[in-house]
C-alpha cells in the first residue's frame, strides 16, 4: 500500500492516493511511513494545511511525528510566508517535547495552586484541557471542562472547546461528540463561533466527508457576515462539485468572486 501511495504522491496525484488510502486503511493499518508519504505529497502540491492535518491524524492513530516531518511542513509554510502557522507548529513541537512534564503540570494545578490559595481561572483550565487533548486523554479533558463549568470563579469560552473539537476530528468521534459539544457551546453557554472555529469545523467535516454539515456552517458564516478564507471556499467548492450539486456550486463561486473583487 505504501509503495502505491508513494508512487501516486510523487506523480502529484495526492487526492487519488488519499481516496485509495481511505478504502484500504480498515484492512491495512497505516504506519508512520504512510502518513509521512502524505505529508511530503501535500507539501509538494502546495496543500500545506492538508499536510498539517495529516500530522494531527498521525497522532490520533498513535503515530508520533518526528522533527523531520514537522520541519517539512514548517519549510512549506515559510515559503508561503504563513508565519502564524509556523509559530503554531513550533509551539506544538515544544508541547510534544514537554510530554514528560504533564504530571508536574497537574501537580501544580491540583496541589500547589490550592496550597497558595490561588484559584484557577478560565485560562488555567483551558491550558489543562488543551494538554489533555494533545495527549488524546479525552475523558480527562471532558472532566476538566465540567470542573470549570461547576466553578464559581470562571466560565468556559470558545478556546475551551477548540482543543476538544480538534480531538473529536482527530479521534474520529464525530457521531459521539460533535453534536454534544456544539450544543453546549451555542445553546447552553451562548458562545458565538468565530472565524477560527468555523474554519476548524469546515475543514474537519470536509475530511470526514460530512458535506451537508460543511455547507451548513458555510452558510452560517455568510449570514453572520463572517468572511471565510478564500482557501476554505476553494476546498468546499471542490467537495460540492463532486456531489454534482450545481446550485450550491454557483452560490460558492459567486461568493468567491465577491471575495476577489473586494
Amino acid at each position: 500500500m505504501n509503495l502505491l501511495l508513494d508512487t501516486l504522491c510523487k506523480e502529484n496525484k495526492v487526492e487519488q492516493a488519499r481516496k485509495i488510502f481511505l478504502e484500504l486503511k480498515s484492512y491495512i493499518p497505516p504506519t508512520a511511513h504512510t502518513y509521512n508519504i502524505f505529508i511530503h505529497g501535500w507539501c509538494k502540491v502546495n496543500r500545506v494545511d492538508e499536510a498539517h492535518w495529516t500530522i494531527q491524524e498521525m497522532k490520533g492513530n498513535s503515530c508520533n511525528p518526528s522533527v523531520i516531518r514537522y520541519s517539512t511542513i514548517i519549510e512549506s509554510y515559510c515559503r508561503h510566508s504563513n508565519f502564524d502557522k509556523v509559530y503554531e507548529l513550533l509551539d506544538e513541537m515544544e508541547t510534544q517535547a514537554r510530554a514528560s512534564r504533564v504530571q508536574e503540570a497537574l501537580n501544580v494545578f491540583d496541589v500547589e495552586m490550592s496550597s497558595f490559595g490561588v484559584a484557577p481561572n478560565t485560562s488555567t483550565y483551558n491550558s489543562v484541557i488543551s494538554m489533555f487533548c494533545h495527549y488524546s486523554q479525552d475523558q480527562e479533558a471532558i472532566n476538566m471542562l465540567r470542573d470549570m463549568e461547576n466553578s464559581q470563579n470562571c466560565r468556559s469560552d470558545i478556546q475551551s472547546y477548540n482543543p476538544l473539537l480538534k480531538l473529536c476530528f482527530r479521534a474520529g468521534k464525530l457521531d459521539v461528540w460533535l453534536g454534544l459539544l456544539l450544543d453546549e457551546m451555542i445553546d447552553k453557554n451562548h458562545l458565538s463561533l468565530d472565524l477560527s472555529m468555523y474554519t476548524l469545523l469546515i475543514h474537519g467535516l470536509r475530511r470526514a466527508n460530512k458535506c451537508d454539515w460543511v455547507y451548513r456552517f458555510f452558510q452560517e458564516m455568510i449570514v453572520k457576515y463572517i468572511r471565510p478564507r478564500y482557501y476554505t471556499c476553494s476546498l468546499l467548492l471542490d467537495e460540492i462539485k463532486q456531489k454534482n450539486n450545481y446550485d450550491v456550486v454557483d452560490h460558492i463561486e459567486g461568493y468567491m468572486k465577491h471575495i476577489k473583487s473586494t
